[in-house]
């Protein structure tokens, strides 16, 4: 992702199944902050954080919407 997206480009991700998500939450050892490091790590900003009703194999349920922002190289504010 970090190669095709531009500078300033805005990548959201739905963390599901992660420890803390139900019901599968068993299935993962990855915490939400864990995932975010994960993708911090290779120079993604973090923009944002929230939580939003989605949908999910047919079924609406809360999650988190995280966003990333990619920068010039060490602009992270």
């Amino acid at each position: 992702m970090h190669r095709v997206l531009k500078v300033n480009g805005i990548l959201s991700v739905y963390p599901k199944h992660n420890e803390g998500d139900e019901p599968l939450w068993n299935l993962s050892n990855l915490t939400l902050e864990d995932i975010i490091k994960e993708i911090e790590d290779v120079n993604l900003c973090t923009k944002g954080k929230f939580v939003k009703e989605l949908m999910h194999n047919d079924k609406y349920n809360n999650g988190y919407i995280l966003n990333f922002l990619k920068v010039e190289k060490g602009r992270c504010k």
